[in-house]
């Protein structure tokens, strides 16, 4: 009986763990798309924080952009906070597609020249950026 409950619960717990790890599963990760946008909307909430945003050649457009990103722990280290991104911001992009919907993105770097640096995915530190002149 202890095995039984035992192998339930292990099986359990992996479906929970394989079922938060879908990126791979939603976004295109053999390929990498660079975008400038301008935010609309920015979502600081577990466990994704995201973004909806314009492209910069049409920031008036309807055609709305979703930004998925990272691990809202991992960006609240780096010194992510719910007043990061701005309406209005221009950003720069880089992230994967998703197959299912072409506005669908999920970020792997962001250029900020508001405040002045660059986030890489699975990089611990945000790079400071020149200043623009």
């Amino acid at each position: 009986m202890f095995r039984y409950i035992a192998y339930t619960i292990t099986m359990l717990c992996a479906e929970l763990t394989f079922g938060h790890h879908w990126v791979s599963e939603t976004y295109d990760e053999s390929s990498l798309v660079s975008v400038e946008l301008v935010i609309r909307e920015f979502r600081f909430i577990n466990p994704h924080p995201f973004a909806s945003a314009t492209l910069s050649s049409a920031p008036d457009s309807s055609d709305i952009w979703t930004l998925e990103m990272d691990n809202r722990w991992e960006l609240a280290a780096l010194g992510f906070t719910e007043d990061t991104l701005h309406r209005g911001d221009t950003i720069l992009i880089q992230a994967n597609p998703s197959p299912f919907d072409d506005r669908a993105l999920y970020v792997r770097s962001i250029e900020h020249q508001r405040l002045g640096f660059r986030y890489e995915h699975n990089v611990r530190e945000l790079y400071r950026l020149a200043p623009a002149d």
